[in-house]
């Protein structure tokens, strides 16, 4: 995915929990994942 591996994706992850707190992390996966999704689209 991107060229990243499991451990820079694990990474990138902690530092999501830790910048956006528990309880606003699920909301900004859907987020995430909605953008991803209409730019793959797009291309």
């Amino acid at each position: 995915m991107f060229g990243l591996g499991f451990s820079e994706i694990l990474v990138i992850a902690i530092i999501a929990i830790l910048f956006l707190g528990p309880e606003k992390l699920p909301d900004a996966m859907v987020k995430g994942a909605k953008f991803f999704k209409s730019f793959k689209k797009q291309y």
